[in-house]
């Protein structure tokens, strides 16, 4: 009597997942993805148009701010994929958790307000309508 190894592959818990995912909720976390991926796609353009105004480097700093963002995705998988080889997947998670503290810190501290001091001092008696 020989028994056969269990497949891998859609158990009925992953054809769950999969009905949720086709039904494209964002409640359901699977629909957050491509929408984080818009929301930073037009707000570093953004950023970058307020950074640079006058300047005339803007599609040289949005090259260099696309590049950055391409070979950090492509290193993060390399470096984190690596350390879960090496360490575990916790050990590979709490890399990638600290790079990206590190980022928001950095972040958070170099990067100037790129809002019009206008719209942070608005004129007294002023009405928004």
């Amino acid at each position: 009597m020989t028994t056969e190894p269990k497949k891998r592959g859609a158990s009925s818990r992953g054809s769950d997942l999969y009905s949720l995912h086709s039904l494209s909720l964002p409640a359901t976390g699977w629909g957050e993805h491509p929408m984080a991926a818009g929301i930073f796609g037009v707000v570093s353009v953004l950023v970058i148009a307020d950074l640079t105004r006058g300047s005339g480097r803007f599609n040289l700093t949005l090259g260099a701010i696309s590049t950055a963002v391409g070979i950090g995705a492509s290193l993060s998988q390399v470096i984190a994929g690596s350390i879960v080889h090496h360490f575990g997947t916790n050990a590979g998670f709490l890399f990638l958790a600290a790079v990206a503290a590190a980022a928001f810190i950095i972040l958070y501290l170099f990067m100037p307000e790129t809002r019009d001091k206008q719209f942070l001092n608005p004129t007294p008696g002023a009405t928004i309508q």
